[in-house]
């Protein structure tokens, strides 16, 4: 439980911890990023830097390199203000941009 409250500090900075906050312009350099972003844009999940968004998205999958999709999910949603549905679509998003490997693995 306490290893999951080191990830806080990246959710923070990416502003999905604070309601309120209204998104940040697209600057993102990367196809993957703009993806990410634009993917996170759609749902309405906003958030207040890109850059700290697209790096809370790489560390989803950092995460969920030693835990199940479900613990994943659960951990956002823990240290987040995003509900269930939210959470899981912010996972969902991480790995089709950054780990689509785990995306693989999960529809199959």
């Amino acid at each position: 439980m306490l290893r999951e409250w080191l990830w806080a500090p990246i959710l923070i900075g990416a502003g999905i911890l604070f309601p309120g906050l209204a998104a940040a312009p697209v600057h993102a350099d990367a196809g993957p990023d703009i993806a990410f972003l634009q993917v996170l844009d759609d749902q309405g999940i906003t958030y207040s830097n890109a850059t700290n968004i697209i790096d809370a998205g790489h560390a989803v999958c950092e995460y969920r390199s030693g835990h199940t999709l479900n613990e994943t999910i659960a951990m956002i949603r823990r240290n987040s203000i995003l509900d269930q549905h939210n959470a899981a679509y912010f996972v969902g998003a991480a790995e089709a941009a950054y780990c689509p490997t785990f995306l693989a693995t999960e529809l199959t």
